[in-house]
């Protein structure tokens, strides 16, 4: 359930960007129950968002 909410928060991103997000977000979750550690999750959160940015500041230079 809260996998889809957070998709839902995305909707700016359209039908594709919530359900990547709702995707990932199941994912994250299933991994919080395996590993019952929230570091790692936060670790991979930040990874993901740092090569986004960097790929937006590589296609779009100012």
């Amino acid at each position: 359930v809260s996998a889809v909410l957070i998709g839902l928060v995305h909707w700016s991103q359209g039908p594709y960007g919530i359900v990547t997000v709702a995707i990932k977000s199941a994912v994250a979750g299933a991994l919080y129950h395996k590993l019952r550690r929230l570091l790692p999750l936060i670790v991979a959160h930040v990874l993901y968002d740092g090569v986004q940015v960097a790929a937006l500041l590589i296609t779009y230079p100012r």
